[in-house]
């Protein structure tokens, strides 16, 4: 058997870059069929929820159950870890067909054909096709994560959903007070499961922002720019989750742009004049698009204001 020419090595090298992006963009477009499929049906399970809202529910009782129920799905969370993780570390290399050509090439695998056989079992087969199939458990994940979660965002829900006596920094230090104790009881998950639990809890959140932004659209008009800040708010999140998942925790020190934490809320060291002029500007935004921000804090003061600053220029 002969060796590889440089010819050949070139030609094997743009098929597989070219095989890379067909597929990334394929896996991307299956990724946003899933999110598609499955967002109205968690609507319609938030929906349900919040015409059994009580304003006088314990949220702490609450809290115990859903605990309860949510350990009832330690098993599937155990496997999330590992869907997450390969979630995360590949969606925006797949995008981009930046994924490393193989570094070595075992000694059986020394003629074009045989080698291209190789290449797309070792990249292909073990790693994308298994993707394609964690999807689909991912995406189920989040509805039996949600439902163990049930009770508790009920009680968030009827926070942010009621029109009766609204009070914009009432239900911001309700919201911050009550995610509090459910980011403990992730912490808790964390110290035992692996921190990959609070990634796929991250994101969670963010499809549960995104429903209830969804639902009280039709009762708001929009104007673009209101628009245009809750999405922008949305992909800054997004990429607070992937990109540092994949280039690594140097991001934050190399970066000003992403040196503070989005879960984790500055308002409690804000002065009160800064907190004054951030409700001020709540107050001011139309109701839809004010209860999808509350609902994703700890709010930080310092990303809402950028992207405010951005929006209305």
């Amino acid at each position: 058997m002969c060796s590889l020419s440089l010819l050949q090595v070139q030609s094997i090298e743009t098929f597989a870059l070219a095989t890379m992006h067909i597929v990334g963009l394929a896996y991307c477009v299956f990724i946003v069929v899933s999110f598609y499929v499955y967002v109205p049906k968690i609507e319609k399970f938030l929906m349900k929820l919040c015409e059994t809202v009580s304003e006088d529910d314990d949220a702490q009782t609450f809290i115990d159950e859903a605990s309860v129920k949510a350990l009832k799905v330690t098993k599937l969370v155990l496997f999330c870890e590992i869907l997450a993780a390969n979630f995360a570390s590949s969606v925006i290399p797949l995008a981009f067909g930046c994924l490393p050509f193989p570094m070595w090439t075992p000694d059986w695998a020394n003629s074009t054909v045989i080698f291209g056989i190789y290449w797309i079992i070792e990249w292909l087969t073990f790693n994308y096709v298994c993707q394609v199939v964690n999807i689909f458990f991912f995406s189920f994940a989040i509805l039996v994560i949600i439902n163990g979660y049930g009770k508790f965002l009920n009680v968030r829900l009827s926070m942010l959903v009621s029109t009766k006596n609204h009070d914009g920094y009432k239900d911001l230090v309700k919201c911050i007070v009550a995610h509090q104790k459910f980011k403990k009881m992730i912490d808790d998950f964390k110290e035992i499961w692996g921190a990959m639990i609070g990634i796929l809890y991250k994101i969670i959140v963010i499809i549960i922002g995104t429903c209830i932004f969804n639902i009280t659209k039709g009762e708001h008009k929009l104007t673009f720019r209101e628009n245009l800040m809750f999405y922008i708010y949305i992909a800054a999140m997004v990429l607070y989750i992937y990109v540092p998942s994949y280039f690594g925790d140097m991001i934050y020190s190399t970066s000003s742009q992403f040196s503070y934490d989005l879960f984790s809320s500055d308002w409690v060291d804000a002065d009160m004049k800064h907190k004054k002029a951030m409700i001020i500007v709540m107050e001011n935004m139309k109701q839809t698009v004010k209860l999808s921000i509350l609902f994703y804090d700890s709010l930080n003061l310092q990303l809402f204001q950028d992207v405010k600053n951005l929006v209305y220029f």
